[in-house]
C-alpha cells in the first residue's frame, strides 16, 4: 500500500510539475533570450532613422538642383533635367513630408548667392554648400554603417531562432516523456491499486465474513450451512471458495 501510495504522490508531482514562462532571477538561461532580437530591433531603428535622414539631405539638393534649373537657359538637355528633377522632388516631398518653410526659403537663399556675380556672396554660398555636402557624406557613411549593423544582428538573431527552437524541441520532447510517464505510472497506480483492493478482499473482509457466518450455521444450523454453500459455490471461483474455507 506504501508503493502504491508513493507512485501516487509521484505522479502528481510529474502532472503539477513547475512549469513557468518568462524571465525569472532564477533562471539566469531566460536573461538574454531575447537580447538577439532587441538588437535587430535597435539595428532596424538606427537604420530607418539613417534612411530618413538621407532621405531629407536628398530632398534639399533636389530643391537646389530644381531652383537653379529653373534660372539655366531654355534648351532640351534642360527641359529633360527640369523634367526628371521635378519628378524626383515630387516622390521625396512625399517620402519626407512637405518641407518646412524656413529650410525651402533658406535653400532657395543659398542657390541664389551659389549663382550671384557677387564674389562675397558666392564665395559664403559656396562654404555652406561643402558643409551640406560634407553632412551627406557623414550620413553616407552612417547609412553604411547602419546597413552592415542590422545584417550582423540579423546573423545573430538566425543563430538564436536555431539555438531557441533547439531548446523548445528538447522541453516539447521532455513534457511528451513526462506525459507518457504519468500515463503509464497512473495506470500501474490502477493496477496495482485493484490487485491490492482484490486481495484484500479475497483474504479477508468479505471471505471472512461469510466464512465466520458459515462457521456459525455449521455449529447451529448444519442443514443452512449447507444450503447457503450450494448457492454461494456455483458462483464462486475456487480462490474465493478457498478464501472463505479459510475461515470457517
Amino acid at each position: 500500500m506504501r508503493a502504491i501510495l508513493y507512485l501516487a504522490a509521484l505522479s502528481c508531482l510529474l502532472l503539477c510539475g513547475c512549469s513557468t514562462t518568462g524571465k525569472h532571477w532564477w533562471s539566469p538561461a531566460t536573461w538574454g533570450s531575447s537580447r538577439p532580437a532587441t538588437q535587430v530591433a535597435a539595428a532596424e531603428s538606427t537604420l530607418d532613422a539613417t534612411q530618413a535622414s538621407a532621405v531629407r539631405s536628398a530632398r534639399a539638393e533636389v530643391a537646389k538642383a530644381d531652383i537653379a534649373l529653373a534660372a539655366a537657359p531654355a534648351s532640351r538637355p534642360v527641359e529633360i533635367a527640369r523634367r526628371t528633377v521635378g519628378n524626383a522632388h515630387t516622390l521625396l516631398d512625399q517620402a519626407a513630408g512637405p518641407m518646412p518653410a524656413a529650410e525651402a526659403a533658406a535653400i532657395r537663399q543659398q542657390v541664389s548667392d551659389l549663382l550671384s556675380d557677387v564674389a562675397t556672396l558666392r564665395s559664403a554660398a559656396e562654404v555652406r554648400q561643402a558643409q551640406d555636402e560634407d553632412r551627406i557624406a557623414a550620413v553616407s557613411d552612417q547609412l553604411a554603417r547602419a546597413g552592415a549593423a542590422l545584417d550582423v544582428a540579423q546573423g545573430k538573431l538566425a543563430v538564436a531562432f536555431t539555438r531557441e527552437n533547439e531548446l523548445a524541441d528538447t522541453l516539447r520532447n521532455e513534457r511528451a516523456a513526462r506525459a507518457w510517464m504519468i500515463g503509464g505510472g497512473s495506470l500501474l497506480i490502477i493496477v496495482l491499486g485493484g490487485g491490492w483492493l482484490y486481495l484484500q478482499i479475497a483474504s479477508g473482509g468479505i471471505p471472512r465474513a461469510i466464512g465466520g457466518m458459515l462457521k456459525g450455521l455449521d455449529r447451529s444450523a448444519p442443514a443452512q450451512a449447507d444450503a447457503f454453500r450450494s448457492l454461494l459455490d456455483p458462483v464462486l471461483n475456487r480462490i474465493e471458495q478457498a478464501a472463505i474455507r479459510k475461515h470457517t
